[in-house]
């Protein structure tokens, strides 16, 4: 899952805005893209002689940025990089789907230096395929 989470966040890096998996650095660049995913569900249906390498997963992408109006364009922005798109993963064929989203929310706990302000952020839900 390494490779597919890999591909994953380069593909999402296109949008304009830095993307990481699961941590960013503690002075991040605003707007980015935080990836997330287990370390790889495998597809429930596959024929019997199948070396339990397909991956039927769920992809999570939180989308912060400075305001919630940035969230917006952002998200907008890393959905039409990823949406329907198959990130390139060396010997798999894979595809990406977006399946459900979250509003946007202000994390209260967070700063942000430059503004003092706290940042928003919304969440996307990806449904990834990869044979």
């Amino acid at each position: 899952m390494k490779a597919d989470a890999d591909a994953i966040v380069a593909l999402a890096a296109t949008s304009g805005c830095p993307a990481y998996f699961v941590d960013v650095p503690t002075e991040p660049t605003y707007p980015y893209h935080l990836v997330w995913s287990s370390g790889g569900n495998l597809a429930l249906e596959r024929p019997v002689s199948d070396s339990h390498a397909d991956i039927d997963d769920l992809i999570g992408v939180t989308t912060v940025a400075g305001t919630p109006a940035g969230v917006l364009i952002a998200q907008a922005n890393v959905r039409a990089v990823l949406d329907l798109k198959s990130p390139v993963v060396a010997g798999r064929t894979t595809v990406l789907e977006l399946v459900s989203s979250q509003p946007v929310q202000i994390d209260r706990d967070v700063k942000i230096p430059e503004t003092n302000r706290s940042p928003s952020y919304a969440v996307d839900t990806y449904r990834y395929r990869a044979v």
